[in-house]
Order: structure tokens, then sequence, then C-alpha cells
């Protein structure tokens, strides 16, 4: 497969961190949809926290329409399933 040519390298990094980012979103609002419905997901280890948390740094934290985490005593701390 032949690299991309260095002029390109830049702006195709860009949009595949702009797709990963999109994914990794639609990650967490299928997981937080599944919570809702009292299903529990375990989120990945290399979930991207300003994506579980909707962080934006430039957003205002109190925004109508923000998400808001809480997180519930009653769930396990751990994958039951893991090994």
């Amino acid at each position: 497969m032949p690299s991309l040519p260095l002029t390109e390298r830049t702006t195709r990094r860009e949009q595949l961190t702009t797709q990963l980012c999109t994914l990794e979103e639609k990650e967490e609002e299928l997981i937080c949809e599944a919570e809702l419905a009292h299903l529990p997901i375990y989120r990945r280890a290399d979930a991207d926290p300003a994506v579980v948390l909707a962080y934006d740094p430039d957003g205002d934290m109190g925004a109508q329409g923000a998400r808001l985490v809480s997180v519930s005593s009653s769930a396990p701390t751990s994958n039951p399933a893991a090994p």
C-alpha cells in the first residue's frame, strides 16, 4: 500500500480524528440509552474521557441539552464477566 504524500497527511489525520470522535460519541450515546433501559454496558478502558463526560472546552457546562452524568451506588464497580 503506497504511503500518503506528506502534504496530505495532516488533513487526513484531522479527518480520521474527527471520524473517531463521531464514532465514540455515538458509542457513548448508545451506552447511555442502554443505561436508561437498565441494561448495563461497560465502557472500554480506552474510552475517551472527554467523550464520556461530554466535555467541550468551549461549551457552557449548564447549557440546555448538556448531558449530566451520574453514578448509581448500586451499579457494580467492576465487570463481573471479566475473568
